[in-house]
């Protein structure tokens, strides 16, 4: 018990990584064979990850387990490490830690008006744990190349992360924490795209005050 117990402090998974596993995702991959080279595209994501939880939903008490699995507790931390093993060359590793080394990047996910979703929005995404979220992260797997939809908590605090992806995460969700604040009480400068110029500035104001007197001094320039 106590060998399960610092097993789980490591992995978040109470799936053993066995053959047994490897025969699930060996199905799995069979299964959606046409869907895996989508899963980092949202509006595939969105269709496909329920389908895919109900598929592991039905089968995961197959496998082996650390400990006596519960689907309250175990359910989400689970499905996160079977979607980051059915994108991977599993069978090349010898178990999750060396797994985690697959994870290379991350990048932070967009809208499709190519704008970060602000936090405290419904995006109506789900994480590939089954998690509904609002920061829509990108996973990037280096040794097949493909891509998972994740959400901060989970890259953060379930498991396969290093300290160069936690670093990152960090950073990504501090930035679009700022812009959702900025967007609140500024709106877009026409020439820099930065949010820069105050909601109560006249509605005529298209220009923040740095590209204002870069024009000026363009306009100087011409008449000289």
């Amino acid at each position: 018990m106590e060998e399960a117990r610092k097993y789980l402090i490591v992995n978040k998974t109470t799936i053993k990584y066995d053959n047994k596993l490897f025969t699930f995702l060996d199905g799995m991959k069979k299964k959606f064979m046409c869907d895996l080279d989508f899963l980092g595209n949202q509006e595939h994501a969105k269709i496909v990850y329920p389908l895919m939880h109900e598929y592991i939903k039905g089968k995961v008490y197959g496998l082996n387990h650390v400990i006596s699995y519960n689907p309250h507790k175990h359910r989400k931390p689970n499905n996160y490490a079977i979607f980051i093993a059915l994108c991977s060359e599993y069978r090349k590793y010898k178990d999750w830690e060396e797994l985690a080394e697959n994870i290379i990047n991350v990048t932070i996910h967009f809208d499709e008006n190519e704008e970060v979703l602000d936090p405290g929005g419904q995006t109506a995404m789900t994480c590939c744990c089954s998690h509904s979220i609002v920061y829509c992260f990108n996973i990037h797997l280096k040794d097949t190349g493909m891509k998972l939809i994740a959400g901060d908590t989970c890259i953060l605090k379930n498991l396969l992360v290093n300290e160069d992806v936690v670093a990152k995460v960090k950073q990504l969700k501090k930035s679009a924490q700022k812009l959702a604040r900025l967007k609140k009480t500024h709106r877009m400068c026409g020439d820099c795209q930065e949010w820069n110029i105050k909601l109560d500035e006249p509605y005529w104001k298209k220009r923040c005050i740095s590209c204002w007197r870069i024009w000026k001094s363009t306009q100087r320039s011409d008449i000289n």
